[in-house]
């Protein structure tokens, strides 16, 4: 799985290997040797895929809570979902990911969160 994140010294985004995280690599523009971040470290940094590594998954419980991000929702049975879609260009990334019900994520399918969450009150105040 790539792991993108940006060089703690020079900022440029570097790609590696998710294997690779916590390990020392030199970085190609600033020459310098530091260990790759991970979720923790950069929120924003990536996995180029759709599904996510296990410690990623574990930042965002540790930040996020372990319950559905909709209001009064009890179901337990929790997932993660991508705010902005992954098919739309939205990354897997801690910052990217919420939590959310099983229900609740397949209802939202592909839709931006946002816009999803204002036209389910809409719904429910008619």
């Amino acid at each position: 799985m790539d792991w993108y994140f940006k060089c703690p010294l020079c900022a440029k985004e570097r790609r590696t290997d998710w294997g690779n995280v916590g390990e020392l690599i030199r970085c190609g523009l600033c020459k310098k040797s530091r260990k790759v971040p991970g979720p923790s470290d950069q929120p924003d940094a990536y996995v180029g895929d759709h599904s996510w590594p296990i410690d990623m998954e574990r930042e965002v419980f540790r930040i996020k809570g372990k319950d559905c991000i909709i209001d009064g929702c009890r179901d337990k049975e929790i997932t993660l979902d991508h705010i902005k879609a992954h098919s739309k260009g939205g990354r897997t990334s801690v910052g990217n990911l919420q939590p959310m019900c099983k229900s609740h994520n397949s209802s939202k399918n592909d839709s931006d969160f946002y816009i999803w969450l204002r036209e389910n009150r809409l719904k429910a105040r008619q």
